[in-house]
């Protein structure tokens, strides 16, 4: 399902990007990642709907992610100068995948260390560790929205911000 939601991202991006523009897309991509972290946060053994979320959520991520790739290159080549493109591409996608690894490996020493409860009850309902991770990644998600602004395609500081 997410492999799906990756095709049909990829293959709807290119159009909604032109029709939307990219500080459209860059707000409704990252609104699309808070509620893929949000969908996890229902998803408890007690919830009968959890296949029909599961699969919503699995194309959803799947679309974001596309959508997240696809902006994250336009941004690439629109913040590199004139024939700099090759260090740009090599710098951002060097800072990004050290996020993401540094996202991954944190994520994994706070669940293997056992710094976490097992289980814990929020509002009546039996929640578990994961299930904390979804709510702190949720609450990040939201927080880190306050900062788009900063990113030049939402705010740009010239007209000629992109060049073809």
């Amino acid at each position: 399902l997410s492999m799906a939601g990756l095709i049909i991202g990829f293959g709807i991006a290119g159009k909604i990007i032109r029709i939307f523009k990219v500080r459209r897309c860059q707000i409704g991509t990252h609104i699309m990642a808070l509620t893929s972290c949000a969908l996890l946060l229902i998803c408890v053994p007690e919830n009968p709907a959890n296949k029909v979320i599961l699969v919503i959520l699995f194309l959803l991520n799947g679309i974001t992610s596309a959508f997240m790739s696809c902006i994250n290159s336009t941004e690439m080549m629109a913040l590199s100068r004139p024939g700099n493109k090759v260090m740009t591409t090599a710098f951002f996608s060097t800072a990004s995948l050290i996020g993401g690894a540094v996202g991954k490996l944190g994520t994994t020493f706070v669940l293997g260390c056992g710094a976490l409860a097992n289980e814990w009850t929020l509002f009546s309902l039996s929640m578990s560790k994961f299930q904390f991770l979804f709510i702190f990644f949720t609450g990040m998600s939201a927080f880190l929205l306050l900062f788009l602004p900063l990113v030049p395609s939402i705010i740009p500081k010239h007209k000629d911000y992109y060049c073809p």
